[in-house]
C-alpha cells in the first residue's frame, strides 16, 4: 500500500516555474516543514475556480494541501490565508532577494520556525517602508544574520578568533572560516574589503544601525559571510538593484 501524507500547512510561495502545459512547480517556505517543493497539476487552467496560478504567487500568505512522501509532492489545494504583502520598487526587489536566499541555502523539509517568523516580519516591514533605502538595508542585514545563525554559521562579532573580546579601537581582518583576527600590520589595499573596525563589529553585534558607515560595513561583511555558501553562481535578484540602489 502506497504511503501518503496529506495536511494543511501555512506558508508562502518563493518561486514558481511552468511544468508541462498547464502545471506549475512551486517552491514554498512553510511554517512547519521549511522549504517544500510541490507540483500543482492543471494550476494554469483557464477555469476561474480551478486557476490556482492566481493564488500561487510570492508574498501572499497561503495554506497548502499536498500529498505524497517524496521530495516533490503533489499539491492538491491552496487557499489564501490573509492579506498579501503588496510591494514595489526597492522593497519588491529586496523581498525577491530574500526568496532567492531561502531557495539557494535552505535544505528541503527542514523546519526553520525562527527564520520563518523573521521572514514574515521582514515582509511586513518592507511593505511599510517601500522606498526607504536606509531602513530596507537594515531589514536585509537582520534577516541575513538570522539566516546564517539558522544555517549553523552564526557570526561571532564580540570576540576574535582567539576568543579575545573585540576592541573598539582595533581593526580586524575577516576570515570566513576562522572569524576575526587583529590586523596588527598594514593590510594590502587589495584586501581592505576584509578589514573591519572593532567599533563597527560591536555596533553590528548590537544591531545599532544609526551610522551609515556601520550599515555599509554590515553589507560588506554579510556578503563575505554568505559567499562560501552561495558558491560561484551569482544571485539573480542582486542584478535588479543596479538601476536603483545598491542592496
Amino acid at each position: 500500500m502506497t504511503k501518503r501524507t496529506q495536511e494543511w500547512v501555512s506558508g508562502l510561495v518563493l518561486h514558481t516555474r511552468p511544468y508541462r502545459e498547464t502545471s506549475l512547480l512551486v517552491e514554498a517556505f512553510t511554517e512547519s516543514f521549511g522549504r517544500v517543493s510541490l507540483v500543482y497539476r492543471g494550476a494554469k487552467s483557464t477555469s476561474g475556480k480551478n486557476n490556482k496560478a492566481r493564488l500561487l504567487q510570492p508574498f501572499q500568505p497561503l495554506t497548502f494541501l499536498w500529498q505524497g512522501d517524496r521530495e516533490l509532492k503533489t499539491g492538491t489545494k491552496v487557499e489564501p490565508a490573509g492579506a498579501g504583502f503588496l510591494l514595489f520598487g526597492t522593497a519588491l526587489y529586496s523581498a525577491m532577494y530574500l526568496n532567492e536566499l531561502i531557495v539557494r541555502l535552505l535544505l528541503k523539509e527542514e523546519p526553520h520556525p525562527v527564520l520563518y517568523r523573521q521572514y514574515i516580519q521582514t515582509l511586513g516591514l518592507l511593505k511599510e517602508v517601500q522606498q526607504d533605502n536606509a531602513q530596507i538595508e537594515i531589514f536585509l542585514r537582520e534577516f541575513e544574520l538570522t539566516l546564517l545563525a539558522e544555517l549553523g554559521y552564526e557570526l561571532v562579532l564580540d570576540m576574535d578568533a582567539s576568543f579575545t573580546a573585540i576592541d573598539a579601537d582595533l581593526h580586524y581582518a575577516y576570515d570566513p572560516e576562522a572569524g576575526f583576527n587583529v590586523a596588527f600590520k598594514k593590510i594590502d589595499p587589495a584586501f581592505n574589503r576584509m578589514l573591519f573596525s572593532g567599533q563597527q563589529l560591536l555596533a553590528i553585534s548590537q544591531q545599532q544601525w544609526q551610522d551609515a558607515e556601520t550599515r555599509k560595513a554590515a553589507k560588506r561583511l554579510l556578503r563575505l559571510a554568505l559567499a562560501p555558501h552561495l558558491g560561484d553562481k551569482p544571485l539573480e535578484s542582486r542584478q535588479l538593484f543596479k538601476p536603483l540602489t545598491k542592496s
